[in-house]
This record gives structure tokens, C-alpha cells and sequence, in this order.
């Protein structure tokens, strides 16, 4: 009935609100191509953040290295392998090493590593000769006593902790620090106040990192745990959103309702997410959740208002009480009304 009786309350009001509204996201800082991100954000619950990269800044700093006395190959090899292999990722931790090893002034001779495979969650693996390198969490570890070996000699108490092994034997502690995104700490507050859950995931066994009360933090996790997470969210009709920048993600933000990539995530999560956040500006999602919920109102109101009129125009013209010409007025009238709400969502 909407469609015959008055279509520009669907064929021309809702699509010229989704054009305006996804114009009014992409002012804000968040870039779409695809008016479903409206709904998503409009009727969301759950908000799922990835850590490095996400909430915290994509530049890490080595702060401290630590190796073992005995090497199987020297020093400035094993520096220019690694060197070699996590240069090309666009993983924080994989830059911060790069940047770090660069700052040594090596000669970066090209120590190729071979059979290059990315652990989720945890690192990467190649071969460097006949060794196998393991770059990576502490998990990565088969003896603890390696582990507490090179941690043990780490004066630095805080920071990420990265951890090199040759044939299973760990053989360096890089230490890396990160800091916050600009308006990370405001953004916990303002999507609480929007009524939302928020949980932070992360690959990383020891994030350390500050949360108000409310704010669920979940460390260690590898991709197809994050994947159950969300899953479970969405099970509860909580039409979650992932944000997310690194590989590890792209899974989660696959089966997430709506996901949302930082502008400097990798090409994976980049190439399945819904929206992306431009100059990583994530204190804005507060924003772009509140204009989206504004938009699905006015719709909303839009469909309201075309049923109401067209049930009493019907009902009045099927009694002989609304003559032709009138009809036709009230049809132009009520045309020109539903769009221009629409056009005024630009304002708000």
C-alpha cells in the first residue's frame, strides 16, 4: 500500500536519508559505501574493540632488548631475519621491531626466512636455514624456564613483551610500549550513556590497560575465540559491532553484525569491514552511533506518518467523504513532507 499510495515515503525519502545520513558519517570521520552500517549502529548493543592498533596507537617503541649469551647464529643475522620477515606487515608489532632494528644502523643484508606462516593470535614462524624462528607471545614458548630466563633479566615492569625462538629455545625479550588513541578514555563513558556493552579482545596475554567499571577486558585470545565471542553476542540479539584493524580480526569482524576497520588496519579486515574509521579517529563512534539512531527515528517516523494519512485518506475516500482533487492535494502535500524530513536530517 505504501509503495502505490505514497512511494517517495520508500522510493524517495529513505533513500535520500541513507545518502544524507551515510554523507553526514563520512564528515564525521566515518567512510561508507553501504547504507546497512546505519542500521547496525542505530540498533546495536554490543560493541566489540580489538586492542593494539584499535584502541591503542598503530606505532610501538622498543624500550628493551634482551638476548641469551649463546647464539646459534650471530646477533645482527638473526636482527636482519626478523628485519626481513615483519617489515612488509603492517602489524604494530610487527613495525615497532621493524623501526627499532632499522635504528641500529645493521647492515640489513637480506637474511631471507622461508616458509613464512602467520601464527593468529600469536606471531608468525619461518626458516632460517634449517632453524625454525618463532617471533611472538610467550605462549609460542615449549620450556617456561626460557621464558623466565630472558624476563628475568628485563629491568623495563611494563610494557608489551615479544619473544624470539630458534628451534623452540627462546633466545630474545624485545620489550615494546604503546600508548592510547586520542579520546579513548572519553569514549567508555558516552557509549555507556548510550545504554551499550562494550568489551575489549585482545591476542594480548598482558595488555595492561586501564577500563572503568563495565568495561569487560579479554586477553590471550586467539582469532576463532574472538569469532566465539561474537557469535555468542550475536546469538543474544545484541547485533554486535566489531572494531578492529590487524589479520587476527578479520574473522570476528566477519560474523559481527557491523564492523568497523581503523583507516591504517591491514588489507584484510579492510576488505570485509562495513565501515572505516578515517585518521583512526575512534573517539568519534559515540557520535556516529547517536546520528545513526536519529536517522533510524526519522524513518521510522516517515513509515508512521505514510501508513497514518494513507489509512484515513482510504478509509475517508472509500465513505465518499474526500473528493478527488483533494486527494490528489493531500498526496503532493504529504510527498513534499516526507522528503523534506528526510533532507532534514542534514540539519540536525
Amino acid at each position: 500500500m505504501l509503495l502505490v499510495a505514497c512511494p517517495c515515503a520508500l522510493g524517495l525519502a529513505t533513500p535520500v536519508a541513507i545518502s544524507q545520513g551515510l554523507y553526514r558519517l563520512a564528515r564525521l570521520g566515518l567512510v561508507s559505501r553501504d547504507g546497512a552500517l546505519i542500521d547496525v549502529l542505530a540498533h546495536t548493543r554490543n560493541v566489540f574493540f580489538d586492542k593494539t592498533g584499535t584502541l591503542s596507537e598503530g606505532h610501538l617503541r622498543v624500550t628493551e632488548t634482551c638476548f641469551v649469551e649463546e647464539l646459534p647464529i650471530s646477533r645482527e643475522a638473526l636482527l636482519a631475519s626478523i628485519h626481513h620477515v615483519e617489515s612488509p606487515l603492517n602489524h604494530p608489532v610487527a613495525q615497532g621491531l621493524s623501526r627499532y632494528i632499522e635504528s641500529l644502523n645493521l647492515e640489513l643484508r637480506e637474511e631471507a626466512g622461508s616458509n613464512l606462516r602467520l601464527i593468529p593470535g600469536q606471531g608468525l614462524e619461518f626458516k632460517l636455514g634449517d632453524m625454525k624462528v618463532q617471533v611472538g607471545e610467550g605462549s609460542l614458548a615449549e620450556r617456561a624456564d626460557d621464558l623466565k630466563a630472558l624476563t628475568g633479566q628485563v629491568h623495563e615492569r611494563t610494557g608489551k613483551r615479544v619473544f624470539v625462538f630458534i628451534d623452540g629455545r627462546g633466545v630474545v625479550c624485545f620489550v615494546l610500549r604503546e600508548q592510547l588513541r586520542d579520546g579513548v578514555g572519553e569514549i567508555w563513558p558516552r557509549l555507556q550513556g548510550l545504554g551499550l556493552k562494550m568489551k575489549v579482545l585482545t591476542g594480548d596475554p598482558d595488555p595492561q590497560l586501564a577500563l572503568p567499571p563495565g568495561v569487560e577486558l579479554r586477553s590471550g585470545l586467539r582469532a576463532e575465540e574472538k569469532v566465539a565471542e561474537v557469535m555468542r553476542s550475536n546469538e543474544s540479539g545484541e547485533r554486535p559491532i566489531f572494531v578492529g584493524d590487524g589479520i587476527n580480526d578479520a574473522a570476528a569482524m566477519s560474523v559481527a553484525r557491523g564492523s568497523i576497520v581503523m583507516d591504517s588496519g591491514a588489507r584484510l579486515p579492510s576488505s570485509v569491514a562495513m565501515g572505516r574509521l578515517r585518521g583512526d579517529s575512534i573517539a568519534i563512534l559515540p557520535e556516529c552511533i547517536s546520528l545513526a539512531r536519529g536517522i533510524h527515528s526519522r524513518l521510522r517516523g516517515n513509515l508512521i506518518f505514510a501508513v497514518s494519512y494513507n489509512v484515513v485518506g482510504i478509509s475517508l475516500a472509500a465513505i465518499g467523504l474526500l473528493h478527488p482533487i483533494a486527494a490528489a492535494f493531500i498526496m503532493i502535500v504529504s510527498s513534499f513532507l516526507v522528503t523534506f524530513r528526510a533532507l532534514g536530517l542534514q540539519r540536525e
